[in-house]
């Protein structure tokens, strides 16, 4: 199933319910003007969205709520040249800096954030991209998202 055009007629939350009752799994690009936003599902779940350009990112968020240090975020960010297959969330972890509870909770409010935030977009259009019950599909499109939950800063 695709999707294609303006979200004039048929708002945002009502598209996102759409795919959530309908179980789909796969990416919804939004864009408004010179913005760009991704949602991406699993069996009608939003499992995360991004936003390019947008500072919203994991590391941010952890400073910003006094979680981490921005020191640490700098040491975690340093580490994660060298160790490539690493997210920036494992690495915290591992180094004891957060939970792995406070790890998912500070990405679910990423997720929300950034979904929130695309519900403000005045003049968006929307398309899926491939929007199925595939998980493989949910797979190539997180790997590209996943630039957003590794880089931190």
């Amino acid at each position: 199933m695709a999707i294609k055009g303006s979200l004039k007629e048929a708002s945002l939350p009502d598209v996102l319910q759409l795919l959530a009752l309908g179980q789909k799994t796969g990416c919804l690009s939004i864009a408004d003007r010179s913005n760009f936003g991704y949602i991406y599902f699993d069996k009608g779940r939003i499992a995360y969205a991004s936003i390019v350009n947008r500072r919203d990112r994991l590391g941010d968020i952890l400073v910003k709520h006094e979680k981490i240090t921005q020191e640490q975020l700098d040491a975690a960010i340093h580490r994660q040249t060298r160790e490539r297959n690493k997210k920036l969330g494992e690495i915290l972890v591992s180094q004891s800096v957060i939970s792995q509870q406070e790890l998912e909770r500070y990405m679910r409010m990423q997720i929300e954030e950034s979904v929130y935030y695309l519900f403000t977009w005045k003049r968006m259009s929307g398309r899926s991209s491939r929007i199925s019950s595939s998980r493989s599909i949910l797979s190539r499109c997180c790997s590209r998202a996943r630039g957003g939950w590794t880089s931190g800063a």
